[in-house]
C-alpha cells in the first residue's frame, strides 16, 4: 500500500501520489517536466517504490 505524497516509479518515470480511489483501486499521480503538469492513473500493480537515493537524476527532458 503506498500513501499520499509517497514519491515512486511509474513506466521508469518519478512520480508522486497525489490521491487513491478506493472505488477504483486507482491512484492518481503527478510528474512534472519541461512541459508542465503530467497527470496519470496507475494500479498499485503498476507502480514502484523508489529505491535509496544514491545520485540525482535529471529525468526533466523525459516529457
Amino acid at each position: 500500500m503506498f500513501l499520499i505524497g509517497d514519491e515512486i516509479l511509474f513506466n521508469g518515470k518519478r512520480h508522486v501520489i497525489s490521491e487513491y480511489s478506493e472505488e477504483s483501486g486507482y491512484y492518481r499521480l503527478l510528474s512534472v517536466g519541461e512541459k508542465g503538469t503530467k497527470f496519470s492513473w496507475a494500479k498499485e500493480s503498476e507502480i514502484k517504490k523508489i529505491g535509496k537515493y544514491v545520485k540525482a537524476i535529471d529525468d526533466t527532458k523525459r516529457y
